[in-house]
């Protein structure tokens, strides 16, 4: 991870910003080439949870709109108001529907496992942090772009570039 943006850096600087697209392909190759010498699992049929899907759509689609739209309406907007509660309403579903579908989405029971509740609770608040910072940082950078310069990047320019 912490290779990321040295690795981009010396692409971007010897060859241009395309060359950060490069990079993938001796990955792809080497994941193709594994990929051919991996025996077949054998399939299982599993019918489709389309309440789940469309639940689920709907949620994330309820939660974009409102992240999205807020900052042209602000949170308090009636439409944006409402984007969370249906957001709420598709990520919490009758409890009768998960319990009955012969083969959910997301099993209920997984969660009774302290180690996968735990994993994905530190695997949550970890990206959380993460993401936020780079969001975070990347504002105030954009905000304060002498913070750059006086650390040698006399290249930043004050002008949103689009």
């Amino acid at each position: 991870m912490l290779a990321g943006p040295v690795v981009g850096g010396v692409l971007t600087s010897a060859f241009g910003w395309p060359a950060i697209f490069f990079i993938n392909l001796p990955v792809d190759v080497i994941a193709l080439v594994t990929l051919t010498r991996t025996p077949r699992s054998i399939p299982r049929p599993a019918p489709l949870d389309l309440t789940g899907q469309t639940t689920a759509i709907a949620g994330l689609a309820a939660l974009t709109f409102a992240v999205i739209e807020a900052g042209a309406h602000g949170w308090t907007s009636p439409r944006v108001a409402t984007a969370p509660a249906v957001f709420a309403l598709a990520a919490l579903p009758p409890p009768f529907h998960r319990g009955t579908h012969t083969s959910p989405m997301v099993p209920l029971g997984l969660f009774r496992s302290r180690t996968v509740s735990v994993t994905i609770t530190t695997g949550l608040v970890l990206n959380l942090a993460f993401y936020g910072l780079v969001f975070a940082l990347s504002l105030y950078f954009q905000q304060n772009p002498q913070q750059l310069r006086a650390h040698g990047r006399a290249d930043v320019h004050s002008h949103d570039p689009c």
